[in-house]
């Protein structure tokens, strides 16, 4: 069956976060009609742990009329990368400075009305600053243990959807790093930006180091390889992406290293 077509749109309301748009369109059974879309700036999300500790965001949200308790979150400034947005939003929300940085691929808001999906990261090894909060925002930071964490996400006491995807990700994603005898906080390493995403914005390839060592080489290869792999995951029941990416990671990694 072929997809939407898209006739014309219009811009119904825009601001300096979301613009909504009214398109017209032919349904995939040909029928036409006019659907909403929610348009965003490439969106960002990070999973933050040092350690057994977990940082996480709690503040007051508008739609869910309570406070919520959820990853750092937010998007991208104009021409910035989907990395230097996590690190940008990381310090100021909560002012954390991590040293480790890993990809973990897409997860989509709501996949019928918001475009982009939102790129995840796991920020590890942290040092603290002053935060930068807009004159909006008054967010809290939240210090818990991994481990309640993730059980939040899994038993529906922490109900931000992107969050619950992007922290069974962080665990199996962790898991694997374990698994593979590979740090999960420790080293101190700077961030590269590397690699695309088919929806037309800079994603970020990480896990990286300073020099141009066999190591740094080995990260980009195996981010770009994983990225590939994982980029349709998104609207997988999530406890089965997770454990899909690991598998990923594992096999990947195992690739890369004989490719030597």
């Amino acid at each position: 069956m072929p997809g939407f077509i898209r006739c014309s749109h219009r811009v119904v309301y825009e601001n300096s976060w979301l613009r909504f748009e009214a398109h017209a369109i032919a349904h995939p059974n040909g029928s036409s009609g006019e659907h909403g879309l929610v348009a965003l700036p490439p969106a960002i999300g990070v999973v933050i742990v040092d350690g057994d500790t977990a940082y996480l965001t709690r503040q007051e949200r508008f739609a869910a009329r309570a406070n919520v308790l959820e990853i750092v979150k937010g998007g991208a400034a104009d021409g910035e990368t989907t990395l230097a947005a996590a690190q940008r939003e990381t310090r100021e929300e909560l002012g954390i400075v991590a040293r480790r940085w890993t990809a973990m691929g897409f997860a989509y808001e709501i996949p019928s009305i918001v475009d982009p999906p939102v790129a995840l990261f796991l920020a590890q090894g942290v040092r603290f600053v002053a935060t930068e909060q807009e004159r909006v925002e008054s967010i809290e930071r939240a210090a818990l243990s991994f481990a309640e964490v993730l059980a939040m996400a899994v038993d529906g006491r922490l109900a931000d959807a992107i969050s619950v995807t992007a922290i069974v990700r962080a665990a199996h994603l962790m898991n694997a790093l374990s698994l593979q005898g590979r740090p999960t906080a420790t080293e101190d390493r700077s961030p590269m930006q590397n690699g695309n995403h088919d929806h037309d914005h800079d994603d970020d390839v990480i896990d990286v180091y300073e020099d141009d060592s066999e190591d740094k080489q080995l990260a980009v290869a195996l981010t770009d390889r994983v990225l590939t792999a994982i980029g349709g995951l998104a609207t997988e029941d999530t406890e089965e992406a997770a454990e899909t990416v690991a598998r990923v990671y594992l096999r990947m990694l195992r690739a890369v290293r004989e490719e030597e």
